[in-house]
């Protein structure tokens, strides 16, 4: 049975050799494969483990949490260990070129669609500056615009208006890189992880998103979703769909509220 410190050297290891431009010796992957649990410790555990580390240390942790993840497949979700050490490396990096690269690496190299951000929502970005431009210009867009989207007293007039305003950021987005990236980013998720990003994304119609989203949310998949994103879609699909997001739309309204 390793200790902590012991595993922590071994993803260290396994970070300075990505570092280096070389790939871990099956030897040190062994060593650390039993030990899944390192990539479920939460806050207070990294806070304490990444106070002494150096920058460079802290990408050589965080590329190994994220490489041995992907490789072994561990479960990390939005509580993944990597999350936390990159967060740490925001805060301590002094380099916004460094850490733009330590983010595209980490965008290629996961598994867990929630890596490195901590959400699936990442707007098609790939590094931190992209990331956190877009999350600003999308956070005035949503302040500015579409206050009434969230507003539980809009009237029907102003629910066409927002569903008409919806389905044209939708048309004139279509076919967009902007629209390839983050089909690309859903793509990579498992369908209930899917339709939450969907329903957080409010700023396009159905009609966006490809039939096969509609298609992916079966009975089981409409159970595993929390409530509140299941009322949040039913407000999303309001109005006349097309077959697929309308089919879905029925499944979706004769589950909500059922276990």
């Amino acid at each position: 049975m390793k200790t902590t410190a012991e595993q922590i050297a071994i993803l260290l290891a396994i970070g300075d050799a990505i570092e280096n431009g070389a790939e871990p010796t099956d030897e040190l992957l062994a060593s650390i494969r039993r030990y899944d649990d390192i990539n479920r410790r939460w806050r207070d555990f990294w806070n304490e483990i990444c106070a002494p580390l150096t920058v460079d240390q802290l990408v050589s942790l965080v590329k190994g949490l994220v490489y041995v993840e992907t490789f072994f497949h561990w479960i990390g979700g939005s509580g993944a260990s990597g999350i936390c050490v990159y967060e740490h490396l925001v805060d301590r990096c002094d380099s916004r070129d460094r850490l733009d690269c330590v983010t595209s690496w980490l965008m290629e190299h996961r598994w867990n669609p929630y890596i490195p951000f901590g959400t699936t929502v990442t707007m098609g970005a790939r590094t931190y500056s992209g990331y956190t431009k877009l999350k600003s210009t999308r956070r005035a867009r949503i302040s500015a615009n579409i206050t009434t989207l969230v507003r539980e007293d809009v009237t029907a007039g102003e629910e066409r208006s927002a569903r008409r305003a919806r389905r044209a950021r939708a048309h004139a987005a279509r076919g967009t890189p902007e629209q390839y990236l983050l089909m690309e980013e859903l793509d990579k998720m498992t369908p209930a992880e899917c339709l939450i990003a969907i329903s957080e994304n409010d700023l396009y119609s159905p009609s966006f998103y490809p039939s096969r989203y509609a298609h992916a949310g079966a009975d089981e998949v409409i159970r595993q979703l929390p409530a509140e994103t299941q009322l949040r879609l039913a407000k999303w699909l309001k109005g006349k769909q097309r077959s697929s997001w309308r089919k879905f739309k029925s499944r979706l309204l004769s589950k909500i509220g059922t276990p």
